[in-house]
């Protein structure tokens, strides 16, 4: 399987702090692009099983949503506007 690179990208900014999302790239970058964003109360290791077989088809994003996985926990943040 080809190696997992993982970034925080900056999205937007909530109460004058910095908000980032978890993001992981797998695969060769000359592929199609796959992006998987898991459900409420996951994370993208959440398909992990699943990488190893689609980096064969494409390069994979995974995203942690804001309050998920590696992505950025604000205390007070609006969870009915959880995407940036």
């Amino acid at each position: 399987m080809s190696q997992i690179k993982t970034h925080n990208v900056l999205v937007k900014e909530h109460d004058g702090k910095p908000v980032y999302i978890n993001t992981s790239i797998c695969g060769s970058r000359d592929k199609p692009i796959l992006v998987l964003v898991h459900g409420y109360a996951s994370s993208g290791p959440l398909y992990f099983k699943a990488i190893k077989k689609l980096t064969e088809y494409f390069c994979v994003v995974l995203m942690d949503m804001i309050g998920m996985g590696g992505s950025s926990r604000p205390d007070d943040y609006p969870y009915k506007t959880i995407t940036p």
